[in-house]
C-alpha cells in the first residue's frame, strides 16, 4: 500500500482473525495490533487521534519497523470507537532477522492422510520438543483443545535460549489460504508467543521466503494470508525470548492449520 492511498482502498481491507486487542503504543495513541491485513507484508492499525499522530510516526516506526507510513481513511466506527486515520504498517523481509533453525528429525511424523488443510504424506518437524511432547496434537483436528489432557493438548518446544521453529514440508504443493495458529491452553492460560516469522519456500534447497514478521502478538488464534504463489515448505520460527511473557524461551502450540 503506497503513501497516498485512497479512502476507498482502506476499508476493502481484510479483518485478521480475532480477537483484537486495544493496546497503548504511545501517550496520544491506540491501536488494534493488528486490525486489518492488505497483503501479507502490510498490516493496518487504527489510530485514534490524527491531529498529533499523523504528525509524529515514531511510535509506529519503533513498533513495528523503520518503513511504517501513516494515510488518512474516512472516518468509521471500529468496536464502538470512532477512528479517522490509519497507519500501513510495512514489513519488509529487511525488517526481519535472519532465521537459524536445528530441526530434530526424532521429532518428525508423516500424515497418513489430509487434515487441517495439509495433504496427505506431509511431513511435520520441529526443533527439540519439551520432554514427552510430540507434534502429533498441533495436526489432529480438534477444535475443543481445552478438553484433552495436557499432553494430548499441545506441543511445545524444550525451554532454552534458542531459536524454536515447526516446519511442514507438504506431501504436493499449495498456494494461497491462509496459516492458521491455535496457541497452546496451558493452566487457564493461553501461552501464545509475542515474536517470530511465518516463512514459506518451494524446494528444500529453496531460499525462506517472509510471510510475515509478527512483533508483540497479543492473539489466541493467528491468521496470516500465504501467497499465491506455490510453496512446497511452511515454517513458524519463534527467535530467542519470542515466547509467551511469562515463558520466553519457549514456543508452545495447540493447533496449525491452512485454511480458505
Amino acid at each position: 500500500m503506497a503513501a497516498g492511498t485512497r479512502s476507498s482502498d482502506a476499508v476493502a481491507l481484510k479483518l485478521l482473525a480475532p480477537p483484537f486487542i486495544l493496546r497503548k503504543a504511545s501517550s496520544q495513541l491506540f491501536y488494534f495490533q493488528p486490525a486489518y491485513q492488505h497483503s501479507p507484508n502490510t498490516a493496518v492499525a487504527l489510530i485514534q487521534n490524527p491531529t498529533q499522530d499523523m504528525k509524529n510516526h515514531l511510535s509506529f516506526r519503533s513498533h513495528f519497523g523503520k518503513t511504517a507510513r501513516l494515510f488518512k481513511i474516512r472516518r468509521s466506527i471500529v468496536a464502538g470507537v470512532a477512528f479517522s486515520a490509519a497507519a500501513a504498517i510495512f514489513l519488509h523481509a529487511e525488517d526481519a532477522p535472519k532465521i537459524e533453525v536445528t530441526l530434530d528429525p526424532a521429532s518428525a511424523i508423516v500424515l497418513k492422510k489430509g487434515i487441517n488443510g495439509f495433504p496427505e504424506n506431509t511431513k511435520v518437524i520441529s526443533t527439540t520438543c519439551n520432554g514427552i511432547y510430540t507434534l502429533a496434537p498441533v495436526v489432529d483436528g480438534i477444535k475443543k483443545r481445552k478438553e484433552l489432557d495436557w499432553l494430548e493438548a499441545s506441543w511445545a518446544s524444550i525451554e532454552d535460549d534458542d531459536t524454536h521453529a515447526i516446519e511442514v514440508q507438504l506431501g504436493k504443493p499449495l498456494s494461497g489460504g491462509r496459516f492458521q495458529i491455535t496457541w497452546a491452553y496451558d493452566h487457564d492460560d493461553y501461552k501464545f508467543s509475542r515474536s517470530y516469522v511465518i516463512q514459506v519456500k518451494d524446494k528444500a534447497d529453496g531460499v525462506w521466503k517472509n510471510v510475515i514478521w509478527v512483533k508483540d502478538n497479543q492473539s489466541i488464534v493467528s491468521s496470516y494470508a500465504l501467497p499465491k504463489e506455490p510453496f512446497n515448505f511452511i515454517r513458524i520460527a519463534q527467535p530467542k525470548g519470542g515466547g509467551p511473557d511469562d515463558r520466553a524461551n519457549i514456543l508452545w502450540v495447540g493447533q496449525i492449520e491452512i485454511t480458505d
